[in-house]
């Protein structure tokens, strides 16, 4: 193994532990603000630390983390006196599949977005190979038993994927914070090793395109808040991190953009591997889990997989018994997971009721702008694909929870349904007023009253704002990260944000590398000048 895969595989790890090891300051819904960012500083002993200490190299890769992560992530790198041997970092598996005539290397999580993916890519005839990273307790058990049952199945037809794993845990330390968003830098190291060890130049993720890029479901979901392991832009600058490292041309790839979960799950289906779902695991409180129910039901990741597998066959591809809370009918207790079912909801009926993408690209100004960046399409075409991909979303969303609320008809007329359960927020009656389960930065402006923004923009002001999306500063209120004042003291968001108290509900800020005009552009396509020095 290369040196400087040796050293991306103990960077990535170090990473990967570090982030789960720094406390936050924050950690109700209301602390999802300035007390939610965390500066991590890292030394690390490598093996090329001339390569590493680049400022091409570590600035990129302190770039990508404080993406990925919405913290603030800075590096340092020294001489490692007695590397370790690294070869025993990888499984391979057990048996002897021929890793020759391996065509694809894939990350296999476990989930059914990963599952679509091998099963999609072994029912086309290719031979690849699974990377996965190997959790914790009955998880473990549980992915193994899926990737048997693959190779199993795929044996039949002489086709048997190659799996590849790899332990790494924090060997009893405490973990204290669960997001976990650097976990994918861990993740496509692995894979982009195990690929160019089979002499290929590319590595696939499989996850649906409303995951990967994410648009926020409501104005709170910040930085670490919001997911972005599989945004357009964290893919094309791994790309480019491992490009460098690899030394040449290297891709990292998603070919789930344009697929809802809906749409993976009937394509499992459709390959006749329908009953494999059932084996895999999406939830994000796994420590909250068990064996027999391993989802959690009021997580993200649960809500949208449920939702997911009654859209295809009413539910017949999992028994309900797999999730510790029925995610229609169980009431909510946290305020979070009270948030995420309402808001569920309520983006899907927000995203069905849109005209044209045109209205779409204006609501979503700055996140459109971050993606089509870093798609190589106009940015037209981009944004009418993405608006597509939501708008089958909504209505695949839509459909399920009107079912079951007409299902539930006579239970809601007398007055049955469970107060903070997902068909109370789809029949708008849990706890009165939604918006006080809501925080506060979730909320609806007073002063919004639905009407159009008073300076709508047009398909060709989004090009502007693609353009203007190509500057280093681009940044947004919570990527925010060095700015400084006059006198070169570094300012704390908290400190940007009262000096900029006119633009709160601002999108984005673009500011010059030098000179103190700037630009913000609120959601409503108004623009202010800020006079701020910043870099």
């Amino acid at each position: 193994m290369p040196k400087r895969a040796a050293d991306l595989i103990e960077i990535a790890a170090a990473v990967y532990v570090a982030d789960q090891l720094s406390r936050r300051t924050g950690r109700k819904a209301r602390d999802y603000g300035d007390l939610w960012y965390r500066d991590i500083r890292m030394e690390i002993a490598v093996r090329d630390p001339d390569f590493w200490n680049q400022e091409d190299v570590a600035g990129l890769l302190s770039r990508m983390l404080n993406f990925i992560s919405g913290d603030n992530f800075e590096f340092a790198f020294c001489e490692l006196d007695e590397p370790p041997a690294v070869e025993n970092y990888l499984e391979f598996g057990s048996g002897d599949p021929n890793p020759e005539g391996i065509e694809k290397v894939l990350l296999f999580s476990g989930g059914i977005d990963s599952l679509g993916g091998a099963v999609q890519e072994l029912s086309a005839g290719r031979r690849i190979a699974m990377v996965s990273h190997k959790p914790a307790g009955h998880v473990a058990g549980l992915q193994k038993s899926l990737v048997t049952e693959l190779v199993k199945r795929a044996s039949v037809s002489g086709n048997a994927p190659l799996p590849v794993s790899v332990w790494c845990n924090k060997k009893g330390l405490v973990e204290k914070d669960h997001t976990q968003r650097t976990r994918s830098f861990l993740y496509v190291t692995l894979g982009a090793v195990v690929a160019r060890i089979f002499g290929l130049d590319a590595v696939d993720f499989f996850e649906n395109g409303v995951v990967s890029i994410n648009l926020p479901l409501a104005e709170h979901e910040l930085g670490a808040r919001a997911t972005r392991t599989t945004h357009p832009q964290t893919l094309a600058w791994y790309s480019q991190l491992l490009s460098a490292v690899f030394e040449q041309k290297f891709q990292v790839r998603n070919e789930f953009l344009t697929k809802t979960k809906q749409d993976v799950v009937e394509i499992i289906k459709h390959e006749g591997q329908g009953e494999l779902i059932a084996s895999s695991v999406s939830c994000m409180h796994t420590r909250e889990t068990t064996k027999a129910s391993p989802h959690c039901g009021v997580c993200s990741q649960c809500v949208s997989r449920r939702f997911a597998t009654l859209g295809v066959d009413g539910g017949a591809l999992e028994p309900s018994r797999l999730y510790r809370h029925d995610v229609l009918t169980e009431p909510r207790k946290r305020t979070e997971d009270r948030t995420i079912a309402e808001r569920f909801l309520g983006f899907a009926r927000e995203i069905a009721a849109l005209e044209d993408s045109a209205d779409f690209a204006q609501r979503y100004a700055a996140e459109l702008a971050r993606v089509t960046r870093f798609i190589p399409l106009a940015p037209t075409v981009v944004i009418d694909s993405v608006f597509d991909l939501h708008r089958r979303h909504a209505e695949q969303v839509n459909a399920v929870i009107i079912e079951a609320m007409q299902a539930s008809a006579e239970d809601q007329y007398h007055g049955k349904i469970a107060d903070g359960s997902m068909l109370a927020f789809g029949f708008g009656t849990s706890g009165g007023d939604h918006k006080a389960a809501l925080p506060k930065a979730a909320q609806p402006s007073e002063a919004d009253d639905g009407s159009r923004p008073s300076h709508p923009l047009s398909k060709n002001q989004m090009l502007l704002l693609t353009v203007l999306s190509e500057a280093k500063s681009l940044m947004s209120q919570a990527d925010m990260v060095e700015a400084t004042d006059a006198k070169g003291h570094r300012l704390t968001r908290k400190t940007i944000g009262g000096e900029l108290k006119e633009l709160r509900d601002l999108d984005f800020v673009c500011y010059p590398k030098r000179g103190r005009s700037g630009a913000a552009i609120t959601p409503r396509g108004r623009s202010y000048l800020a006079d701020m020095k910043a870099h």
